[in-house]
């Protein structure tokens, strides 16, 4: 509470302007002592500056500092440097922001430039736009992206901004009296989101979000330049659910338009199947409890706004993970209210261990995460057809695409970052996803079953014996017993 007070009392005070200036010598000296601490470190290869700080566009109170620091290896020293950006952090009050991802050795970095759209972007945009506190420019010397990399390094970097309004807003209702942090992110993901699509469609980037507001003929655009014009002081209750239907709409009509304009590099000698007969879904007795709950809670108070609910599996997600899709009807949305009292129940009422129920809401063909994990859902992305296609299969969604991200995240799984800690279930999955790849008919096997259906030769059966054991004692598990589809919402 206290920080929420110490930012609404600075940004107050900036509006004078010699405060203003004041304040911005204070994010200099920031800077300038953070460099200092960080030298210590032999290993330091270089210090960036990034986003709106590097840009000298800083709005005291608002701004965070961002550091990416390259390291010469990923051994104990860049452990001591991430400790060390934390508890400056917690120092300032979280005006210098911590991310442990933020450190990296330069192996990591090289890395990921090659493989991760999400880095791919960032960096491209550290190449145009950072500030190299001190060390050699390493970033500068990284070969440049094919125009396939841009345009999907694009596209990952949008929907960043769906998953942190949804991180802050429908996730949870905590932040919703906050009123500087509910405009500045509503801003924030609306121009980034206007501003990253003009560089997805013309390669052309903008120079600032207040640019990105002003080139946008909307309603919500020029409510949200006034917002900014007010330094984010001004009080409007209508914002939060203003901004959901605004980015709801956008990435519906992104991807209605993506037969047209793709976005994504797709395979058409592809063809794609999901082994997963819903007989086959096991789910813990105590999660069946947790469905019927979240049933009753639409039924009950989502009334008119529900269309379906559908549970499906996927491979995009640990083993176990079971997703809970409610599909809404465009001219009636449910509100940010109403979708934060979901998850809120849902965050307290599901077991503490055992499978998890991951919720979402699906608009046409689209599908959101409402409470995303960061980082996993800034790579694993906004649901659709051309990302996450056995959600899509199992939803009777056709066509689905195989494309050069889907690849990535489910084939690429030893290099990519994406699964570090998984299981052995999931590992032998992802291992017969990137075989079946090879032969352009790709097979998802969802289950216990459908996996051992993949298994060829004598190796199969001891295969499945080392994974199946240990899931005998007291593993408690039913079929599930409530409907996994229907609209009890009506």
């Amino acid at each position: 509470m206290w920080k929420r007070k110490l930012r609404w009392f600075v940004v107050w005070m900036s509006r004078s302007p010699l405060l203003a200036q004041a304040f911005r010598v204070l994010y200099g000296l920031v800077i300038w002592l953070s460099i200092q601490i960080l030298r210590r470190h032999r290993t330091i290869l270089a210090i960036y500056l990034s986003r709106g700080c590097a840009k000298k566009s800083i709005s005291p109170g608002i701004s965070d500092i961002d550091l990416l620091v390259v390291t010469t290896s990923d051994g104990n020293e860049r452990a001591s440097v991430q400790n060390d950006i934390r508890w400056m952090g917690r120092a300032t009050g979280g005006l210098i922001d911590y991310y442990p991802n933020m450190v990296m050795s330069r192996e990591s970095l090289l890395h990921r430039w090659r493989t991760s759209p999400a880095w791919q972007y960032r960096l491209d945009e550290g190449k145009r736009t950072w500030t190299l506190l001190d060390g050699a420019d390493v970033i500068a010397g990284l070969p440049p992206l094919t125009e396939a990399q841009l345009r999907t390094a694009c596209y990952v970097e949008m929907n960043r901004w769906w998953v942190l309004f949804a991180e802050k807003f429908l996730k949870t209702s905590a932040h919703h009296s906050d009123m500087i942090l509910r405009n500045s992110t509503c801003s924030k993901a609306v121009s980034e989101v206007l501003n990253v699509e003009w560089a997805l469609r013309t390669g052309e980037h903008r120079r600032s979000r207040a640019e990105g507001l002003a080139a946008c003929d909307h309603k919500l655009s020029r409510k949200l330049a006034a917002v900014s014009a007010s330094s984010m002081l001004s009080h409007d209750d209508d914002l939060l659910d203003e901004t959901l239907d605004f980015l709801l709409a956008r990435f519906s009509n992104l991807w209605e338009s993506f037969t047209e304009s793709p976005y994504l590099n797709f395979q058409t000698d592809v063809s794609q199947e999901v082994d997963c007969p819903q007989s086959e879904i096991e789910i813990e007795e105590l999660i069946a409890q947790h469905l019927s709950s979240i049933y009753s809670h639409l039924e009950l108070h989502w009334s008119g706004k529900c269309l379906t609910i559908q549970t499906v599996k996927s491979a995009f997600w640990d083993w176990d993970d079971l997703l809970l899709i409610v599909e809404v009807d465009m001219n009636n949305l449910p509100t940010v209210k109403e979708i934060s009292d979901l998850s809120t129940l849902h965050e307290r009422t599901q077991p503490a261990t055992g499978q998890r129920i991951l919720l979402f809401l699906r608009v046409g063909s689209v599908v959101f995460p409402i409470a995303p994990t960061i980082p996993r859902d800034l790579h694993r992305v906004i649901l659709t057809p051309a990302t996450i296609p056995d959600v899509f299969l199992q939803l009777g969604v056709v066509p689905v695409y195989w494309t050069d991200y889907t690849r990535w995240y489910l084939c690429e799984w030893r290099s990519n970052e994406q699964w570090l800690l998984t299981s052995s279930e999931k590992k032998l999955q992802l291992e017969r996803i990137a075989s079946s790849a090879q032969k352009r008919h790709v097979i998802y096997p969802l289950t216990k079953q459908s996996l051992a259906r993949q298994q060829t030769g004598a190796n199969a059966t001891e295969d499945m014996a080392v994974l199946y054991s240990g899931m005998c004692g007291g593993d408690r598990r039913v079929r599930i017993d409530i409907p996994l589809e229907g609209d009890p919402c009506k």
